[in-house]
């Protein structure tokens, strides 16, 4: 099962290094505070230790009941004597203490602080409680208390395996050790590694522990870190602000594509309404005018000069007939007909040499045009061979002929009397 660390400052990973040859070891945790957030313990106690927690506070004295209803909470003070100490409570922290002068500085620095008065006892008390059984880990975070913690210890001849003492003032990397250890070496422990913050020491009847001491959490200890954890915490934060950031960023953006896109919309709406403006003008004007050409069409002079519009039709019709039989407009029926009658005439004049000569004469007086026509038609003649009818309609009846039959024969008599009359 893969140990999750719950420490502030890895320091059950450290423990656990040495310790994890143990089945079902036990600790005492003095100034154990929360049983999860930041606990050196609760690692161990995932893994089936078991142990006795001390803590004067009373609210984690009651959190530790409910969640370690397995394991003693005693809810003491550790003093150098038995008996009742002030006891000066920061809420909600780790920082509470029985040291007047710490109390004084976290109050200077505005924190709220209680006092309080809570029953004490030596540690020795404590020690007697277990003396048939090995305590593998004794951790004592006392906020400034260390020194009456280790002082209390005699007469007691119990020796936990390894013993971890935060070494350092409240809130500052100042040592605090130089008070204490002596006292603690001549209780029959040798140090063993220094984190920072704790100093780790090992019972001289276990000295083989201390190698399992030397370099820092790493890798190869294969820990994972509870989601308590305070690197996770930062992470999390440090995330969430990433992406409150990538958010704002992203609102911002849209919102000024909103904004574009509205300006195109507006823009949009007003080419249309100008569209629709000059629209409605457009068909005002032609409405306008429809109305002039009907009043006209309904007036008097309109009637009046009905037959001279009429006249001019006329003479416009006339004038272009005219001009069709003068120049023999191509497509035009005195085309046609000028070209049939040239076709015959030069049939004749290619027949007879001395009507060509004369009608070369009589040509010659009309404009030159005419006869460049003329002449243009009386050369096709000239190669084109007399047309034989090689239709020969014999039917005489046609009472007994299809509908479709009939139809056509009677277009074919159409076509051979047309070919007669040319």
């Amino acid at each position: 099962m893969t140990f999750t660390s719950y420490a502030q400052n890895f320091e059950d990973v450290i423990l656990w290094r040495a310790l994890k040859h143990v089945d079902v070891g036990f600790y005492i945790d003095i100034g154990a505070q929360d049983p999860i957030k930041d606990s050196v313990s609760r690692g161990f106690y995932e893994q089936g230790w078991r142990g006795v927690h001390v803590e004067a506070n009373p609210f984690y004295s009651e959190r530790l009941r409910k969640n370690r209803p397995d394991e003693d909470v005693l809810e003491v003070a550790v003093d150098r004597q038995e008996g009742e100490i002030a006891f000066f409570d920061i809420a909600e922290t780790g920082l509470s203490t029985g040291d007047t002068a710490v109390a004084r500085e976290h109050e200077a620095q505005g924190r709220h602080v209680t006092e309080v008065v809570v029953k004490s006892c030596p540690l020795s008390v404590i020690l007697k409680r277990f003396r048939d059984r090995d305590i593998h880990w004794l951790k004592i975070d006392v906020e400034g208390m260390e020194e009456a913690v280790i002082d209390g210890w005699l007469p007691s001849d119990v020796r936990p395996w390894i013993v971890v003492i935060e070494s350092t003032l409240p809130g500052t990397q100042e040592p605090s050790s130089q008070l204490w250890e002596p006292k603690l070496l001549s209780l029959g422990y040798e140090f063993a590694y220094f984190d920072g913050l704790n100093r780790f020491f090992v019972s001289l009847e276990k000295l083989e522990l201390k190698t399992a001491f030397g370099a820092g959490p790493n890798v190869f200890d294969s820990f994972i870190l509870a989601d308590t954890s305070d690197f996770i915490v930062q992470n999390e934060e440090t995330g969430h602000s990433k992406i409150a950031v990538l958010e704002r960023e992203a609102r911002r953006a849209l919102e000024t594509r909103i904004e574009e896109q509205r300006e195109l919309l507006s823009t949009a709406r007003q080419q249309l309404q100008a569209e629709n403006f000059a629209r409605l003008a457009v068909e005002s004007e032609l409405s306008h005018l429809a109305r002039q050409l009907d009043a006209l069409t309904a007036s008097r002079s309109w009637r009046i000069t009905a037959p001279l519009r009429v006249a001019v039709d006329a003479m416009k019709w006339f004038s272009a007939g005219a001009y069709a039989w003068l120049t023999l407009k191509p497509g035009t029926r005195p085309r046609r007909m000028a070209r049939r009658l040239a076709v015959n005439m030069g049939r004749q004049l290619l027949a007879n040499p001395k009507l060509a000569r004369r009608s070369r004469r009589l040509a010659s007086m009309l404009p030159s045009s005419i006869q460049a026509k003329l002449r243009s038609m009386i050369k096709g003649a000239a190669v084109m061979p007399p047309i034989k009818n090689t239709i020969a309609l014999s039917v005489t009846d046609t009472s007994e002929l299809p509908a479709r039959a009939k139809e056509i024969y009677a277009l074919l008599l159409i076509e051979q009397r047309d070919r007669k009359v040319d």
